[in-house]
C-alpha cells in the first residue's frame, strides 16, 4: 500500500498498539539518529500518521491526524511531556507526536467493550444506571 507524501508510517509492537488503539496512549515517541534525521527533515509535511501491527504482510493498521510534532531536546522545555513508562526517555533527543481524530473509522477492542458494558448497565438498570 503507497503512502501519500503526508503520512508517517510507523512499525509498533503489540503493547503500544494495542494502548494507541484503545485510546489509553495518545502520543508516540521517536528517537534516535533515523527518526531524527527523518522528522528533522520532513517532519513539516506529515499531516496523518499510520500505525502497524507488527511486521505482518496483511498486519492490522490505524490512522490518525498528527496534531502536535514536538521535537524534544534534553535539558529544554516541551510543550508535551511525555511519560517514561511509554517509552520517553528524557535524557535523549527525541520526537513527541501527539496523536488527533482517529481516521481509519475503526473503534479499538477496548473501547467496543467499554460501549458494550455501559448499553448492557443501560438495558438493566434504565436510562440512570
Amino acid at each position: 500500500m503507497k503512502l501519500p507524501k503526508d503520512t508517517l508510517f510507523c512499525i509498533l509492537k503489540a503493547d503500544w498498539f494495542y494502548m494507541i488503539d484503545s485510546g489509553v496512549k495518545l502520543h508516540e515517541y521517536r528517537g534516535g539518529w533515523y527518526w531524527i534525521s527523518r522528522l528533522w527533515k520532513h517532519g513539516k509535511r506529515y499531516k496523518k500518521i499510520v500505525f502497524q501491527l507488527g511486521y505482518a504482510k496483511n498486519a492490522r493498521r490505524m490512522e490518525f491526524v498528527i496534531q502536535v510534532l514536538a521535537h524534544y531536546m534534553p535539558g529544554d522545555d516541551c510543550i508535551i511531556q511525555g511519560k517514561k513508562e511509554w517509552g520517553f526517555d528524557d535524557t535523549k533527543e527525541q520526537y513527541i507526536i501527539r496523536l488527533g481524530k482517529r481516521l481509519d473509522g475503526e473503534i479499538g477492542k477496548y473501547e467496543k467493550m467499554r460501549i458494550n458494558a455501559a448499553l448492557e448497565r443501560v438495558y438493566k438498570g434504565g436510562a440512570n444506571a
